[in-house]
């Protein structure tokens, strides 16, 4: 019985790291071509379950900062929609990120990673009018994608 359980367990772990991205945060250091396809999976994701439009590639800094955005290496979305939809969609992209490779969220001057948890957010752009999503680079290259 106990083998069993602790066989379970075990299979249950390596299970999720295979499928996993976790929530590891990558900066971005470059420009790319442009969005990443989870990016685009993710955007599609979000927007069909909190409705509003997206956001992801523009090749340029943090506002205000000297530091590339996730934007720049089209591992960002910013959804449009604002209020309670906002705080929804903040609070589901905290709930399946590390389970997808979400690294961030950002909204109404809060910012969630998996290293601070949510606090408040000191940017130049308070976020407001969107929710910010950004990925870690697997994220980027498998969020949403068929296993």
């Amino acid at each position: 019985m106990r083998f069993a359980l602790l066989f379970a367990f075990i299979t249950a772990c390596l299970m999720k790291s295979v499928h996993s991205c976790g929530c590891e945060y990558n900066f971005a250091t470059s420009c790319s071509d442009g969005p990443t396809e989870g990016a685009k999976r993710l955007a599609k994701h979000f927007t069909e379950r909190f409705g509003g439009r997206t956001e992801i590639y523009n090749c340029r800094k943090i506002e205000g900062s000297s530091t590339t955005s996730l934007h720049a290496e089209g591992r960002a979305v910013d959804l449009y929609v604002t209020g309670a939809t906002g705080r929804e969609a903040f609070d589901y992209a905290v709930k399946i990120a590390c389970s997808n490779g979400i690294q961030e969220a950002i909204f109404n001057r809060r910012i969630w990673t998996s290293e601070l948890g949510e606090h408040d957010y000191k940017g130049v752009n308070p976020h407001i009018d969107h929710v910010h999503i950004g990925l870690n680079k697997c994220g980027a290259k498998s969020f949403g994608a068929a296993s």
